[in-house]
C-alpha cells in the first residue's frame, strides 16, 4: 500500500530523482509525473500537461515500481496550474513525448491544439 503521496511543487510532481530512491538496475520504462491517463479525464488541457516530456522520466522497471508501491499518486494541478504548465511549455517551444521507452514520438504543441486547450479552459475554469 502506498505511503503518502507523491511530492509535487507549485501543482506539478516533482521529478523522482529528487527523492532518495534505492537504485535498480535493469529494463528502463516510462514513468508519467502525473501517473495514469484515466486519472486526467478528456480534457486535451490535462492530457497535454500529462503527455509533456518534462513530465517523464525513463526509469529502471524495479524504480518505477518502487514509486508506485510506496507513493500514492500526486494530488491532481488546478486548472490554473495546468494550464500555466502547458502555456510556459507552448511559449518555449516544448515537445509532447508519446508513446513507450523504446518507441515514442516527439510532437510539438500545435496552435490548433493550444486552441482547443483555451477553449476548455474558459468553459471550465471557475
Amino acid at each position: 500500500m502506498a505511503e503518502r503521496p507523491f511530492p509535487t511543487r507549485n501543482g506539478v510532481a516533482i521529478n523522482p530523482f529528487e527523492l532518495d530512491l534505492p537504485q535498480f538496475e535493469g529494463s528502463k520504462n516510462i514513468h508519467h509525473w502525473a501517473w495514469t491517463k484515466a486519472a486526467f479525464g478528456s480534457l486535451a488541457l490535462f492530457q497535454t500537461f500529462r503527455d509533456l516530456e518534462r513530465h517523464q522520466t525513463l526509469l529502471a522497471i524495479p524504480t518505477h515500481n518502487y514509486i508506485h508501491a510506496h507513493y500514492a499518486p500526486p494530488e491532481m494541478p488546478t486548472i490554473g496550474q495546468a494550464m500555466n504548465t502547458v502555456m510556459e511549455a507552448y511559449d518555449g517551444s516544448e515537445s509532447l513525448r508519446i508513446g513507450s521507452a523504446g518507441r515514442f514520438e516527439l510532437i510539438p504543441i500545435t496552435y490548433s491544439l493550444i486552441k482547443q486547450i483555451k477553449r476548455e479552459y474558459n468553459e471550465k475554469r471557475d
